[in-house]
């Protein structure tokens, strides 16, 4: 989000609060030629908005991604122009609708790992602890809970764990209680542009993520990362 706002001019950022029907005003006003959701508006759209973004009569093109792959597809009302999607899996999953799609997949970059020592005095950590590493949005499905209780059960080893995600207003009902009770050898480093420096430093990454019948990780971006 913050690498989006720095790349274009700030009168063309917008974000939506409470009020998504605000949604409207903005794509009348800057006349869009391509719409891009990053999930499949069946998952998350109230279908007042869905009903005027996907308007027969639209002049733009609507591309779709999706995060999950779980999908019901059987079920999907909402037609884009174009599928981009995350992994293979996706396009077999939604091989029989007659939509183009194509797979963009997030690449593994392979590269050195420095020295420990010298990568945690970097991030001004202490080498004679082990350090553990977690990196998402604060979310139920990122599943930070299950992380703090890790740390809480290790309290009296020397290790610390470090939680690198930005905590969004949205899921404040989740990440606040957390927070308030936070064990004190949880650091949360919020959102960070140097993640590299703490997949490089870490000693162990910790992907806790978990899904439910309905949502379902696809292609955890942090695993590629890491790897």
């Amino acid at each position: 989000r913050n690498k989006i706002k720095n790349l274009i001019p700030q009168d063309k950022f917008f974000t939506l609060y409470e009020d998504k029907t605000e949604l409207f005003s903005i794509i009348n006003k800057i006349q869009p030629d391509i719409i891009h959701l990053e999930e499949i508006p069946e998952m998350f759209m109230d279908n007042k908005v869905a009903d005027f973004i996907y308007d027969i009569r639209r002049t733009y093109k609507i591309v779709e991604t999706s995060h999950d792959s779980s999908y019901d597809t059987t079920q999907k009302r909402y037609f884009p122009d174009k599928f981009m999607f995350v992994s293979d899996w996706q396009i077999n999953q939604y091989k029989d609708i007659n939509i183009p799609s194509v797979l963009v997949e997030y690449p593994i970059e392979y590269v050195n790992r420095p020295d420990r020592t010298e990568a945690l005095n970097k991030l001004g950590l202490d080498p004679e602890y082990k350090h553990v590493l977690h990196i998402g949005l604060f979310t139920p499905r990122k599943n930070q809970k299950e992380f703090f209780d890790y740390a809480r059960a290790l309290k009296d080893e020397k290790i610390i764990f470090h939680c690198v995600g930005n905590q969004a207003d949205n899921f404040k009902w989740y990440w606040e209680p957390l927070m308030q009770d936070k064990p004190e050898n949880v650091v949360w480093w919020n959102e960070r542009t140097d993640v590299e420096n703490f997949y490089q430093a870490m000693d162990l990454f910790l992907f806790t993520s978990r899904g439910t019948d309905r949502d379902k990780e696809t292609m955890p971006l942090v695993i590629r990362e890491a790897i």
